[in-house]
């Protein structure tokens, strides 16, 4: 097994009221993505078309509350939306061997 070493960023921007996100394309070659976002917002995560895959879960330390989410996906493009109609600062990155 390799070691997965490399990081890109997939997708670093704001998702506003509750429009779907352009496509993030992840390449077949990456292990896996980590979504972030720190916002109370909850975000869910779409298939291309738009669909509703999952909403993603949400931590709090009781002053402040933030998306985190690692997912095994590849070869695929993925959407994100805001659950409520607001505006929220979406980081996603992707690793990969190499």
């Amino acid at each position: 097994m390799s070691n997965i070493n490399k990081q890109a960023v997939l997708f670093s921007g704001n998702l506003t009221t509750t429009a779907d996100s352009s496509a993030i394309t992840i390449p077949d070659f990456y292990s896996y993505i980590t979504i972030t976002s720190k916002t109370d917002v909850k975000i869910w995560l779409l298939d291309a078309s738009g669909n509703e895959l999952m909403l993603l879960p949400s931590i709090t330390d009781g002053v402040s509350t933030q998306t985190v989410a690692i997912l095994e996906i590849s070869g695929t493009d993925i959407k994100l939306k805001n659950d409520t109609s607001a505006t929220s600062a979406v980081y996603v990155a992707g690793f990969y061997a190499g």
